[in-house]
């Protein structure tokens, strides 16, 4: 039985914002990787958010992970010139070992039977589950703001800083 193909019909890339009631406004994005046509989603964060300009792997060390985002945080940073600059991304993508990669799948091929195999058991996560995971990490990004503005500790281990999670 041939898989369903959602990405054919799916949009390349979504976005929308989120307005707080204390005037900050987060960027939240949804965006096709183009070579393995999987899907990957950001959160943007302004300058006076205390997670702003943070590598995604130290960001354990605030009261709560982020509420399980597929496959776990594997970006932060700027997205480049045609977004805002002045926003700092955290994202997560859904090109991990049991995902469906399309692009992947038409680059290896299904020539073999182990190949035939392993593309059958991958499950592709579509716009719907991205954006689900997208908004999980929007909230909890807010959650983090409204700690910070309540004076609220925001490490959880007071024996470690930052510079403890991050190799130099």
């Amino acid at each position: 039985m041939k898989k369903s193909e959602p990405w054919k019909t799916e949009l390349n890339r979504v976005s929308w914002i989120a307005a707080e009631t204390n005037n900050k406004v987060y960027h939240l994005l949804i965006q096709r990787n183009p070579e393995l046509l999987s899907l990957c989603g950001y959160v943007g964060v302004f300058k006076d958010h205390p997670l702003y300009g943070t590598v995604y792997s130290a960001v354990e060390m605030y009261n709560e992970f982020p509420p399980y985002v597929h496959g776990g945080l594997t970006f932060s940073g700027h997205l480049g010139e045609e977004y805002a600059n002045h926003l700092w991304y955290f994202g997560f993508d859904c090109a991990h070992a049991g995902d469906y990669s399309p692009g992947l799948a038409e680059i290896i091929g299904s020539s073999t039977p182990l190949m035939q195999r392993a593309l059958r058991e991958e499950t592709y996560r579509t716009m719907a589950y991205v954006k689900s995971g997208v908004n999980d990490l929007y909230k909890w990004l807010s959650e983090i703001y409204k700690e910070f503005i309540e004076k609220k500790p925001l490490i959880k281990d007071t024996n470690k800083s930052m510079f403890d999670f991050i190799e130099l």
